[in-house]
């Protein structure tokens, strides 16, 4: 048993910055009579949710295990992020493709705003000013926003600013000198080849999803399966991408999302945004534990 700042903790791995919780594994958190439960993910990362203990503690996973959200957060810790910052760090994936890293961009956004670890808006008067709104309608916002964007070379601050929430900070600074870029650095300019200036008119792994769809409503994991042939290095960025190409193609409206009852398709009611949020909150979850990408089904519209 520690204590710092008066917080007594039952853990023998404990870090800090100033007054900010970095690091605790298995953790039970207690400040006068309340208890926040922890636990830190299975690669041994920072914890990435606290609860109140009210009803007892909740034993939890976190689901951000990959490289890719990890540099996001990362970024994020640090200052504000635009969508040339997302692109740079899909560009960790391998891939160079324009289309794929726009859409694996996609799906680290839909991540990070839907798990509750970055809000979207703009800068004003040297602060981050959150877009009004709900965080679906934000989210929804900017990704209609990022795919209607005439270029692959998403320049400044043209399209939307991110800020880490606490959460999120927590997460980016357990992470920090794992992968850090220096303020000069460009990774859009100076890893691998350069990115071509116009779009490809090649068909995309868009155009795949729908072909597969126009025969009927699929289950979610056919994006993972189509994602896979994006030329992109490893299962989290795969997953990530998926996740991307469903975001792009429910922005479009090409997609309607929803599960299987009774043998037959049932849309989920509410608003796109909030169906894209939805799926988004659980779509990257460790092995074991119930995802958006086994339950989810979606339909291609009538207007592909």
């Amino acid at each position: 048993m520690v204590e710092h700042a008066g917080v007594e903790v039952d853990s023998d791995e404990l870090r800090y910055a100033g007054n900010r919780l970095l690091e605790v594994s298995d953790t039970v958190l207690r400040a006068g009579t309340t208890d926040l439960c922890v636990r830190t993910d299975r690669w041994g990362s920072a914890a990435a949710r606290a609860w109140r203990a009210e009803d007892g503690c909740m034993s939890v996973t976190s689901e951000y295990d990959g490289a890719l959200v990890g540099d996001l957060l990362s970024w994020a810790a640090d200052d504000w992020t635009d969508a040339a910052g997302v692109v740079s760090v899909a560009l960790g994936s391998g891939s160079r493709d324009p289309q794929v890293l726009r859409d694996l961009s996609l799906g680290l956004l839909v991540h990070v705003v839907a798990n509750g670890l970055a809000v979207i808006g703009e800068i004003g008067s040297g602060r981050h000013v959150p877009w009004p709104g709900t965080s679906a309608e934000t989210l929804l916002r900017a990704v209609r926003d990022w795919v209607q964007f005439p270029t692959p070379r998403v320049s400044g601050s043209g399209l939307f600013w991110l800020d880490a929430t606490p959460e999120g900070e927590a997460i980016g600074r357990s992470l920090w000198g794992r992968t850090q870029l220096s303020d000069e650095e460009d990774l859009a300019e100076t890893s691998g080849p350069p990115l071509p200036a116009r779009w490809s008119t090649a068909p995309t792994l868009r155009d795949e999803v729908i072909r597969r769809g126009a025969e009927g409503p699929l289950p979610a994991h056919v994006l993972v399966h189509v994602a896979s042939g994006g030329g992109v290095s490893a299962e989290e960025g795969v997953q990530v991408l998926a996740l991307g190409l469903l975001a792009h193609l429910v922005a479009l409206g090409s997609l309607v999302l929803g599960d299987r009852r009774d043998g037959r398709f049932a849309p989920w009611e509410g608003t796109p945004a909030e169906a894209m949020l939805r799926v988004g909150r659980s779509w990257l979850v460790p092995d074991g534990v119930p995802s958006t990408r086994e339950t989810t089904w979606f339909q291609v519209t009538p207007r592909c």
